[in-house]
């Protein structure tokens, strides 16, 4: 097995559910018009991707227990292949929203078999090593996809974003049935003689588990309660073009790259408790800007997008280390804390898009309370698992 072509191939997969997020996200002023919805209807093609990919997420990691991790991908990606072409020839509204579903369908198959696959292949440290790769294609997604769609939508039509997505699922299926081999599983009776539901509440029960869960929803919730919002005040209130906003979403993906960068640099000096912590510190201080320019009246691209470099750079720490920590405080049902932690961190994205959804316009206000109780919340969460963990570590020094 060509490694390199399966760690390309599955980072791929990976990649595919943000892009098809965010590719969407320059698009929404356009389609509310396009189908002269309102904004609590229009975002529903974000909440409703994000909440049936973390349920479909659910499912898939029991599955990958029971059966080839390869078939089960390639079915993912020809369902979100075929899910982007009803997109791309949806004449209602209802009929995008379906698109978006199965596009999610499909696309949950990428998320959470692609880490199965990859601890099946990599051991120890060269795991670590292939995830973080797989982390740098998934920012990349995320970074050129609203560009791209923010091109279409200025220089074509949105239609041609859900035909872009249609040749990507398809394409994906064909690379996963070339690249990866199949690795069938034993009887499903083992498996069956726990139930799912039983190693899931196993799971939920370890308060390290928790403590980073909270940390991680509560970043979230805000991040993505500004994503949603971003488009809105930058092209419908400060007069922006989709392209420029695009490129907007370059500078605020750019605060996660740095946050994964020094996630790297620093964790192994301090502890992953101890920056954790800093990191919601400096959401917290993200928060205040923000707040203070509004206060102010100060309404620009500059007091809109400049405190949110500090929100993504947060998210770039706390994702690695409490994503780790998460999976660390069950080791022996890995598979379970891995479905239950991107169950907990997309159903927290979905509700960061919807809550801007439930006003009746966008503006600074709302978002300032947002992510004003998001940070203060994540930062007590994360100060209460700092102390755990320097009881558990001064009672092993004592022991």
């Amino acid at each position: 097995m060509n490694k390199i072509r399966l760690l390309a191939t599955i980072s791929a997969c990976n990649a595919l559910s943000p892009l098809a997020l965010q590719i969407v996200v320059p698009a929404l002023p356009v389609i509310r018009i396009f189908f002269d919805t309102s904004l609590s209807e229009t975002q529903v093609l974000l909440s409703s991707y994000s909440v049936t990919l973390a349920f479909a997420i659910l499912v898939y990691g029991p599955m990958a227990d029971r059966f080839d991790p390869k078939k089960i991908l390639v079915f993912g990606m020809l369902v979100f292949g075929v899910g982007s072409l009803i997109g791309m020839y949806s004449n209602s509204f209802e009929f995008l929203v379906l698109s978006r579903i199965m596009q999610a369908i499909g696309a949950a198959a990428g998320s959470t078999l692609s880490r199965v696959i990859a601890a099946e292949v990599y051991q120890g440290d060269n795991l670590n090593k292939a995830m973080s790769h797989m982390m740098i294609v998934v920012v990349v997604g995320p970074m050129i996809a609203p560009i791209i769609g923010g091109y279409l939508v200025d220089n074509s039509n949105w239609q041609h974003i859900f035909g872009i997505l249609t040749g990507l699922g398809l394409l994906m299926a064909l690379a996963v049935a070339t690249s990866l081999e199949s690795s069938p599983r034993g009887s499903a009776k083992n498996s069956a003689q726990r139930g799912v539901f039983q190693d899931f509440a196993v799971v939920i029960s370890k308060k390290g588990f928790a403590l980073n869960m909270g940390i991680l929803v509560a970043v979230q919730i805000g991040v993505y309660a500004f994503i949603s919002a971003s488009p809105y005040l930058v092209i419908e209130i400060l007069g922006f073009s989709a392209v420029q906003y695009g490129l907007v979403f370059i500078y605020l993906t750019a605060g996660y790259i740095v946050g994964n960068v020094i996630s790297g640099q620093v964790v192994a000096k301090i502890g992953a408790e101890k920056l954790v912590m800093i990191a919601a510190g400096n959401y917290c201080i993200g928060v205040i800007i923000f707040g203070g320019f509004h206060v102010l009246g100060v309404v620009n691209l500059y007091s809109i997008v400049g405190p949110a470099f500090l929100w993504t750079l947060t998210n770039g720490i706390t994702q690695p280390n409490c994503g780790a920590g998460a999976l660390a405080s069950a080791k022996e049902l890995k598979g379970s804390a891995a479905s239950l932690s991107g169950f907990g961190q997309i159903m927290a994205g979905a509700l960061g898009f919807q809550l801007i959804g439930m006003f009746k316009d966008v503006s600074t206000s709302y978002l300032v309370w947002i992510l004003g109780i998001c940070g203060i919340l994540s930062w007590l969460v994360a100060y209460v698992l700092s102390q755990n963990a320097r009881k558990a570590i001064n009672s092993g020094a004592t022991s």
